[in-house]
């Protein structure tokens, strides 16, 4: 199992190789868990363009610290967008 703070900076890799590379970011997951990665985000200057969840759990119009709450489904060009999970 990975520890958590590898975990972490896993995650902050991945969201400044999707910068680089233009690609829009999103958090999987608006709980506790996409909460925390967006926290983490914040503390090195990184904000995500929002948070996305399955189908099953997206309201329109629904917003998590700020920013909007997408449908999975629905982000479309994947090549265009990287996930973050902490999972």
């Amino acid at each position: 199992m990975l520890c958590m703070e590898s975990k972490e900076h896993s995650i902050l890799r991945e969201a400044k190789a999707a910068l680089r590379d233009g690609r829009k970011l999103y958090i999987y997951g608006a709980a506790e868990a996409g909460v925390s990665v967006f926290h983490a985000l914040g503390e090195v200057g990184i904000t995500p363009d929002g948070f996305c969840v399955d189908e099953a759990y997206y309201k329109q119009g629904s917003v998590c610290c700020g920013l909007p709450i997408v449908c999975l489904e629905n982000l479309g060009g994947v090549q265009r967008v990287r996930l973050l999970s902490r999972a």
